[in-house]
């Protein structure tokens, strides 16, 4: 972690915020952080140090202040999916993170936990019973503008690959029934942004006659009334993230071309 107060012209030396540099461990990061007030951020991370001990990857928190002063760690979750990415948002009623649970049996759901002055047991957001013997490297993502959050994720139960996205009115305490919002191709690698009057959108990857295609869907008071447009295409694209942008939302995705050159494509998506 870094700080920056003078609006990124200069930043403070790196820190490490998932373990101290003596503490031994398998780190895992996929850290996602959320801004509690003008100097504090909360961080979640997967977590590796009981790897070898345990063969389990655990999710942490801890709080960071601007000065490099940080709480202690907290231990949200024993057992997770090992290398999946993480989400955290604050909503109206506080912290809600969502990540890739474990089970014994291999099953690897989607969690939740909240923190409303301190965190809650994990639980499943809706239950898919996904079983896969390995990590699917496809986490979930969220985004909030307070009062409404919004939940995307990938699931492929018996080989039936699926992006869903779910609402939320009361923080994270409840969430609507998922809708299904892909084509029938999915490749996931989700992410959503919250808009005005009831509506989001929503980004994901699909297989398109072997060809990976970067979709987006425009969803309307809970209900899929607009059909998905295409993005971009190629062969080898990696995971997008979205922003929030003065004019629309900033879409930027890791690109690999015929040549195998890696870049970083960037685009704006103004939003009438």
């Amino acid at each position: 972690m870094a700080v920056s107060t003078d609006g990124g012209g200069h930043w403070s030396s790196p820190a490490l915020v998932n373990r101290s540099a003596a503490q031994p461990g398998e780190d895992n990061g996929y850290a996602s952080a959320a801004a509690l007030n003008d100097t504090d951020a909360a961080f979640i991370w997967l977590d590796g140090r009981n790897w070898e001990k345990d063969k389990r990857v655990q999710l942490m928190s801890r709080t960071v202040c601007a000065d490099g002063t940080m709480s202690g760690v907290s231990l949200l979750d024993p057992d997770t999916c090992t290398c999946c990415s993480t989400a955290l948002v604050r909503t109206c009623s506080g912290l809600l993170a969502a990540y890739r649970g474990h089970t014994p049996e291999n099953i690897r759901d989607i969690s939740l936990i909240q923190n409303r002055g301190a965190w809650f047991q994990p639980r499943i957001a809706h239950p898919d019973r996904w079983h896969i013997e390995a990590c699917p490297v496809n986490g979930p993502h969220l985004d909030t503008d307070g009062a409404r959050t919004a939940l995307i994720w990938f699931s492929a139960p018996q080989d039936q690959p699926a992006v869903k996205l779910a609402f939320s009115e009361d923080g994270g305490a409840t969430f609507t029934p998922p809708l299904r919002i892909d084509t029938g191709n999915a490749l996931g690698r989700a992410q959503v942004m919250v808009l005005p009057n009831q509506s989001a959108l929503a980004f994901w990857l699909e297989n398109k006659a072997g060809t990976a295609t970067l979709l987006a869907r425009h969803i309307r008071n809970n209900a899929l009334r607009d059909e998905p447009f295409e993005l971009a295409r190629g062969g080898n694209i990696g995971y997008p993230h979205v922003a929030r942008a003065r004019d629309g939302i900033s879409l930027t995705w890791p690109e690999k071309d015929t040549e195998s050159v890696s870049r970083v494509r960037v685009g704006l998506l103004s939003i009438a």
